[in-house]
This record gives structure tokens, sequence and C-alpha cells, in this order.
């Protein structure tokens, strides 16, 4: 809670510059990023690392944080910002009537602040599974159709995998995972 606070504190000296959220066409967000760099247009595009099923495998593959859109850097009083609408990969802004939506700097600077080799991450990463976790420890599933529910871990394995038991129907299920999908809680969270 303490980093949300800092993220957001107001400093003495503001930048008056904002971040106009742009919607692309979907799947275009580099081409708008590209286009608008064309025009001189400081934007950007978070990305995250999800991971997606193909066929029986499973991939990390880096895709945008907010699938179809983007921040574009703008001077309100400045600026005029109709070219954008023009760019190529841009469908719109996001608006309210005639007056654009804008995003304070810091907000984006939060999210520059947490990436990692150019993606942004929740947490920091794991470099040493077999360290960060033993049998018996309870942590949470991150993503796929069980997110959030808590599991027991039974064994460490190779290959950054883990053996755990997941309560399914008050039946308990044993299941491996990869170390990535899953985060650690506090003994506390657990109870």
């Amino acid at each position: 809670m303490a980093e949300h606070i800092r993220c957001y504190g107001a400093s003495a000296q503001e930048d008056v510059r904002k971040w106009a959220v742009a919607m692309t066409h979907p799947a275009k967000e580099a081409l708008a990023e590209q286009h608008l760099a064309h025009q001189q247009l400081e934007s950007y595009c978070p990305r995250t690392i999800k991971r997606i099923r193909k066929g029986r495998r499973f991939e990390n593959v880096i895709q945008p944080l907010f699938p179809g859109y983007l921040f574009v850097r703008v001077e309100p009083q400045r600026q005029h910002w109709r070219p954008i609408l023009s760019t190529f990969g841009v469908r719109t802004l996001v608006h309210f009537g005639d007056q654009i939506g804008l995003i304070d700097d810091r907000f984006v600077a939060c999210l520059k602040a947490r990436e990692v080799n150019g993606v942004v991450v929740r947490s920091a990463p794991i470099t040493e599974p077999s360290e960060a976790y033993r049998p018996g420890q309870q942590v949470k599933l991150n993503g796929g159709p069980f997110d959030g529910a808590v599991v027991t871990i039974l064994s460490v394995e190779e290959k950054d995998r883990l053996l755990v038991l997941l309560d399914l129907l008050e039946h308990g299920v044993r299941t491996k995972v990869c170390v990535d999908q899953v985060i650690p809680i506090s003994d506390r969270q657990a109870a």
C-alpha cells in the first residue's frame, strides 16, 4: 500500500504533460507506436508476459498489458491532438464529449517503474524456485481456470515444476504446475 501512495503522491514541481489513451485497431499497438513516433509523438504501450496454450504446450508470450490501448503523451493546452486520430493503427482516443480523457503522468511513471526487461511485472521474479518453495507451503495459483485457488505444495521437482494438491469438489487432486503459475502467500493469508 505504501508503494501505491508513493507512486501517486504529488510533487512540488508537477509536469503539465499528460497521457491520452488511444484505442487501437485489433493487435495493431506496435503499428500505432511506430506511426506515432514518425509524428514525433511519445507513446507507451506497457507489455506483460502472458502464458498461452498452443496445442498441448504452454508458452510465455509478450503481449500488451491493456490489449487494444496505448498511451500518447500530450500537452493539452499547447498541442492539437486531432492528428492522432488519423494515425495508422489508432482507432480513436478515449474521450468524453469533445474533451479527451487524460491520465496523470505519475500513473505511466509507476507502470514504467515496474518494468523488468521491457515488461511490467506484478512482483519480483523468482530466481531459484527450489529455494523459494518447500513441501507443505501454501501458494496461490496465478492464471488459468483456477486463478486465485490456494494449493499446498507436495514436492519441488525438476525444470521449475511443482507437484501441488488442489482441493476440488471436496477431493484432493494432485497436479503439476510451473513455478511462474503460483504466487507465495504468507501464513496469515492462508489461515
